[in-house]
């Protein structure tokens, strides 16, 4: 009975007995995501770790997760730090924003509204839902 292969990407460096294969890249990354062992080799061992959190990343969230921007990650992550003190989310900031915008995008200026609400009442006037005393009133007032 052999051992469970970890289906995660880890780092290596090559040993002595290794060599320097694949020109002069030392360092490699080995992992088993569908149980079969795939490996993939590096000159330095960043360029290695960024690869294999990459790869893992991908593996337990899917493609769209490993390609949401850093810049991205850094906002979230100082924006849920900002958010902390108060007991809230960035859902929560994101929510109420959002119900900003909407409302904020509903609303005109008051003087774009009285002129839509006079053409409006010209129009009643005309047709005889209103009489014309009332549109007299509405005119003086505004």
């Amino acid at each position: 009975m052999g051992r469970n292969a970890k289906p995660e990407y880890q780092v290596f460096k090559a040993g002595k007995k290794d060599g320097k294969p694949n020109g002069n890249k030392e360092w490699y990354i080995v992992g088993r995501p569908e149980g079969k062992r795939i490996r993939a080799w590096f000159a330095t061992k960043e360029e290695a770790k960024a690869e294999a959190t990459e790869r893992n990343i991908k593996r337990r969230l899917g493609s769209a997760a490993a390609t949401v921007d850093n810049a991205l990650i850094v906002m979230a992550s100082e924006g849920a730090g900002m958010l902390a003190p108060f007991n809230k989310t960035i859902r929560d900031a994101v929510l109420f924003y959002h119900a900003h915008l909407v409302a904020r995008a509903a609303s005109k200026p008051v003087n774009r509204f009285v002129e839509e609400l006079k053409a409006e009442m010209e129009a009643r006037v005309a047709n005889g839902g209103l009489r014309s005393g009332a549109l007299k009133v509405i005119k003086t007032r505004s």
